[in-house]
């Protein structure tokens, strides 16, 4: 985890408010805590995501965490967690993943492509996803490689995961 500021830190930083003291800039409640890589991700979307936007993540989050500690379970209720905020993520994606493992169970192989470039693969089934039909198709893939969904991500000419 790595700590983001909801406005920024410091002068031409993400969400920077020079009204704000240094104090106020380094204090707990102008911070939330995101992986490294949705830090990148919303500092280099700031449209998308406003200081409004990661107060009210950070606000839901923080209820969740307390009625979780206070029950005893799974901020959702359920053990499958961190699947469940997955598919809220990427529902397309992982529909798409499901129907393909559903046609040809054996296979756990996939390949990323545009729809413009020629792949050949003699070997058999191999799964493609498209980066036309799938919008931030590599950021989903490195959360579930991050998550330990998807493994033995290599990189080639082109980007393949398994």
């Amino acid at each position: 985890m790595s700590r983001a500021t909801l406005r920024g830190a410091s002068p031409g930083g993400p969400r920077y408010d020079p009204s704000l003291t240094s104090e106020q800039r380094s204090a707990a409640n102008n911070a939330i805590w995101l992986c490294q890589t949705c830090g990148k991700l919303i500092d280099s979307d700031l449209t998308r995501y406003t200081t409004g936007s990661l107060r009210e993540w950070k606000r839901l989050s923080e209820q969740s965490a307390t009625q979780a500690l206070e029950s005893g379970r799974s901020p959702d209720g359920r053990k499958d967690n961190v699947f469940s905020k997955v598919e809220r993520l990427m529902p397309d994606l992982l529909a798409e993943m499901r129907t393909d493992i559903l046609q040809s169970p054996l296979c756990r192989e996939f390949v990323v492509l545009r729809k413009s470039w020629v792949f050949w693969y003699p070997e058999g089934t191999i799964f493609t996803y498209y980066y036309e039909d799938h919008a931030e198709l590599d950021n989903k893939l490195q959360l579930l490689q991050n998550l330990r969904l998807i493994r033995d991500v290599r990189g080639t000419s082109v980007v393949r995961h398994k």
